[in-house]
């Protein structure tokens, strides 16, 4: 984990990224940044970019900057899923006009980025929970189909980016080798 943390943290420097959501973290801190953290999720913000702590509750973490909230959230593929939905419920309701981006590793399918019966009986069962409240909200999903984690010989698309009310630009998987299971997302 810590080389992963490393990994990330020199990937980070060497594209000026100043805000980082990072799921399943270390409480490794990345030199020059902030930490906000909650459980298996965090949100680095390069020193200098105004940011301020909005809540932190299991694995789900928002801060906001400027008018926009960020969250970064771990959905665990071991636990109940409806605990992470409420987690993320709870964030959102808390500003609900505001323009929101949401990124984590929420193990789980989303449509039209995966099909439904393309998946196995368990995260079936996820999506069906997951993606009502996805829509009901009016989320935008920025993920092409291309997977996002390779995990025991499966490639999957686990990791998400989601907003409401703002547009991304440059959404890309990072074509480099991680010491990580997960790849870099980048927009």
């Amino acid at each position: 984990m810590r080389a992963a943390a490393a990994d990330a943290e020199r990937l980070m420097n060497k594209m000026g990224i100043d805000v980082a959501l990072i799921t399943e973290a270390t409480r490794t801190l990345a030199h020059g940044y902030q930490r906000y953290d909650a459980g298996r999720a965090a949100i680095l913000v390069r020193y200098g970019v105004e940011s301020k702590a909005l809540h932190a509750v299991g694995e789900t973490v928002a801060v906001q900057i400027g008018e926009l909230g960020i969250v970064s959230t771990y959905w665990s593929p071991n636990e109940c899923i409806e605990k992470s939905l409420s987690n993320l419920d709870a964030v959102i309701r808390m500003r609900p006009d505001a323009k929101w981006l949401v990124g984590g590793d929420l193990n789980v399918g989303l449509e039209p980025i995966v099909r439904f019966d393309s998946l196995n009986w368990r995260k079936q069962r996820r999506m069906e929970a997951a993606q009502p409240v996805i829509d009901s909200y009016g989320f935008s999903i920025w993920n092409n189909n291309f997977p996002t984690c390779y995990h025991m010989g499966y490639a999957t698309i686990n990791d998400y980016t989601l907003t409401l009310s703002i547009d991304v630009v440059g959404w890309n998987i990072v074509n480099t080798p991680t010491m990580d299971d997960h790849q870099f997302i980048v927009f």
